[in-house]
């Protein structure tokens, strides 16, 4: 397994809308901060994130699924494979907190046996306890785009890479019902993800058009200084509840 690089994020360089929503659940304290950092008034720490190199790189095996997700893991799995979706790869995703990366949530992504879409779920505890569950449907354009139908919320702007249906809260099911209501309406022109390989290489896309994004476009994100990258201890620490803390 590779080691990840790490990054930093300044949310403040986000817009204020878009600051809000990426703060859900705590949008009224977001909507007091943001005008006092503006001034100078509050000092906010750059959140580190961690990208590790392939999605192979952070990817479990069953077993090894934290004690909070597998049943959700289970589930999302076992829905997939009664829609046709395969070779499910379950990975550990990852927040540092000081100087220690933590396990904060676990996702999957499958393939469809059709190869026009791939599966994305994930099963995530902040800090504070609180739990989030999201489900995403893509599917790769020839042209380098991806169309996504997401039960999520949207947190930041729209990028000019993908195209988003956000139907929040709604079931699996019926998020996928609609992808597939829109591929066949429009026809579109898709990347097959028709193999194991190809459904690594669209993950691995996926986050790399992310970080270009928030890096080279937005400016939001920044490579982390190398001696912020030593000081964080590359052991995953498991995920523990706050109850347990």
């Amino acid at each position: 397994m590779n080691a990840p690089t790490f990054y930093h994020m300044y949310p403040f360089r986000l817009g204020y809308r878009e600051f809000i929503r990426v703060a859900y659940p705590h949008q009224l304290l977001a909507a007091v901060i943001w005008p006092l950092a503006k001034i100078g008034i509050v000092r906010w720490q750059p959140t580190v994130l961690p990208r590790y190199p392939s999605i192979t790189d952070s990817t479990i095996p069953v077993d090894q699924c934290p004690e909070f997700a597998k049943n959700d893991i289970s589930a999302a799995i076992e829905s997939g494979q009664e829609q046709g979706f395969v070779d499910p790869m379950i990975e550990h995703m990852t927040s540092v907190a000081g100087n220690q990366m933590n396990i904060s949530g676990v996702g999957v992504f499958m393939r469809h046996q059709s190869g026009k879409y791939m599966m994305s779920f994930a099963s995530s505890r902040a800090d504070d306890g609180a739990s989030a569950k999201k489900v995403s449907i893509i599917t790769w354009l020839a042209n380098d785009r991806l169309v996504v139908t997401t039960n999520g919320r949207r947190e930041f702007d729209p990028s000019p890479y993908a195209k988003g249906t956000y139907m929040t809260g709604k079931s699996f099911l019926e998020i996928f019902a609609a992808h597939q209501q829109s591929f066949d309406a429009q026809g579109w022109t898709f990347e097959p993800i028709d193999s194991k390989s190809a459904l690594i290489d669209a993950c691995d896309r996926v986050i790399g058009l992310y970080f270009d994004h928030m890096t080279k476009v937005r400016g939001v994100m920044e490579l982390a200084p190398e001696e912020v990258s030593r000081g964080i201890s590359k052991e995953l620490n498991p995920y523990q509840s706050p109850a347990s803390i």
